[in-house]
């Protein structure tokens, strides 16, 4: 509230309590009073210990809480409270924006007045700690050109490969051995941090640990910039600062029903600007198939048909 409205306000109850004085002093027996004790003292703020001007103080009688006097502070902050009879009394301080003040058990003896000193007031604002905001980003942002996918905001997401990782994006399939697909095409280039492989995009995503990965981007119309390979759609892996270094290396071997055998080694080394990869892989597959074939030649206006059946 605006300082000079705040004056008007307590210069207004300044009036109201001199009228309440004047009205006191007037009530049957308070002349015999005359010359009686008076309180006074000075009102500062806690803060800054500055005079506060227009502070009311009321004298209430002990026993009952009656109003036996009303003052106002002025401009220096000093208060006095006229005509009190003798007795024991509570003052109550008050004003706009500070909490009111309570002083007990005032004696007040005839003929003699009552200093209380400097009371100080402490303002209604509650002072409040540092507050800290935080923001939650949310598991899969959309961008102008690409949605990204937090790792850490997915507890699935977050152990295992980038296998595993890239089964919880949004429209991207990984099949039973590991072939990759965005939107139904295999058409899709993935990058490193931004850059391409050289290994194969299986044994690739089999290597690389959940827990390195900070977040995928996947972008289904990439611009020009990007190899034509990726025509389906650029699945980028960016790796958390520092997970790429080192030495990593794993070893897969994987069987089906079918009579089918893959057995892959893959190692890694990066001191930091400079990355080595090797992968070795072994595919042995059997697979059973029967068909039957006709075909019909025409040859020297003659029709000759061929049969064969093969397992």
């Amino acid at each position: 509230m605006d300082r000079r409205i705040l004056k008007k306000i307590a210069g207004f109850a300044m009036i109201m309590c001199m009228l309440w004085s004047a009205l006191m002093a007037q009530r049957p027996g308070a002349g015999s009073y005359g010359g009686g004790s008076s309180i006074m003292g000075k009102i500062i703020d806690a803060a800054g210990n500055e005079p506060i001007e227009y502070a009311t103080v009321a004298v209430l009688r002990q026993k009952d809480s009656s109003v036996v006097g009303v003052g106002s502070s002025t401009s220096d902050g000093n208060f006095v409270v006229q005509n009190i009879p003798p007795g024991r009394y509570v003052v109550k301080v008050s004003f706009v924006g500070y909490k009111n003040h309570y002083i007990d058990s005032v004696r007040v003896v005839p003929g003699q007045s009552v200093q209380l000193g400097a009371i100080a007031l402490h303002s209604t604002a509650e002072e409040i700690g540092e507050v800290v905001v935080k923001g939650e980003r949310p598991m899969i942002e959309t961008k102008i050109d690409r949605k990204v996918f937090y790792v850490d905001k997915n507890v699935l997401a977050q152990s295992g490969n980038a296998t595993d990782v890239l089964q919880q994006v949004p429209s991207v399939q990984v099949d039973a051995e590991g072939n990759v697909s965005l939107r139904g095409s295999e058409n899709v280039n993935i990058l490193i941090n931004g850059k391409p492989s050289m290994i194969d995009k299986t044994v690739l995503l089999q290597q690389l640990p959940a827990n390195s990965i900070e977040k995928i981007e996947v972008i289904t119309n990439p611009s020009a910039k990007y190899d034509p390979e990726g025509t389906g759609g650029i699945i980028n892996i960016v790796l958390k600062e520092g997970a790429g270094t080192g030495t990593t290396g794993s070893v897969a071997v994987n069987a089906t029903t079918n009579q089918q055998y893959n057995a892959s080694a893959n190692l890694s080394f990066n001191p930091g600007k400079l990355t080595l990869n090797g992968s070795f892989n072994l595919r042995d597959d059997k697979r059973n198939s029967d068909g039957w074939t006709k075909r019909t030649y025409l040859f020297d206006n003659s029709i000759h048909n061929t049969e064969s059946s093969e397992i």
